[in-house]
């Protein structure tokens, strides 16, 4: 088993929710993990802030499979003892029905969530109140709570989020193949905008030359 000598997600949250950047790049290493456990047939079922933990590299790893189970037969929650931490759990998680790659999915855009909003999507004073607003309510709207999320990844959470698990990503590969997406749009913007801005700072030197030159000119003629 691999040592990691590293702070974890929670520890990273206490200053805030990160930026989009930091958000994407984590939310990609866990996506890489969870590819992988499910490649091998295995649900971690408590995917949560504490359970990421970064090397001295900045890379996030997947800690504690102590609560994981194999998918090969469908893995069965226990209801009573509900495995896992309860802003945290996916819906059929809480419900103790069968679980799948879905649920580790739903944990992770609870966990994305939070590295935006700086809080996750649902939380109560009382277990059981958690419960019930992860499995009737909707969550806010990232956006909602923070104006420079682009769409593509405001809708990549809340698709991980989503009540039921057949209308989740199918699986970590296709979320990873889409939080590849949003990386290389947000770099395709911003160099668009450094584009721009060198155009303008151009655009404007060239006009401080011509006014130059015109007041030169100007001044030969008087």
């Amino acid at each position: 088993m691999e040592f990691i000598d590293g702070e974890n997600l929670r520890q990273r949250l206490s200053g805030g929710p990160m930026t989009l950047d930091d958000t994407i790049n984590v939310a990609l290493g866990v996506a890489a993990g969870l590819r992988a456990a499910h490649e091998c047939g295995i649900v971690h079922r408590d995917i949560k802030p504490e359970n990421v933990i970064f090397t001295r590299d900045g890379t996030p790893k997947i800690a504690d499979f102590g609560l994981a189970v194999k998918m090969d037969p469908p893995a069965a929650a226990e209801s009573e003892t509900r495995p896992g931490t309860s802003r945290y759990m996916s819906p059929e998680q809480i419900r103790g029905e069968r679980l799948s790659a879905a649920t580790d999915i739903w944990s992770l855009g609870a966990v994305m969530f939070e590295m935006v909003a700086g809080r996750p999507p649902f939380s109560a004073e009382y277990e059981q109140a958690v419960f019930y607003s992860i499995t009737n309510e909707e969550p806010p709207s990232v956006s909602s709570m923070r104006s420079d999320v682009p769409p593509l990844l405001g809708e990549i959470i809340h698709r991980c989020l989503e009540k039921s698990p057949m209308r989740r990503f199918p699986d970590a590969a296709s979320l990873f193949a889409e939080l590849e997406r949003v990386k290389l749009l947000s770099k395709d913007h911003i160099s668009r905008e450094l584009t721009d801005l060198m155009s303008i700072d151009l655009a404007n030197a060239l006009l401080f030359v011509a006014c130059g030159l015109t007041w030169s000119g100007a001044r030969l003629f008087d």
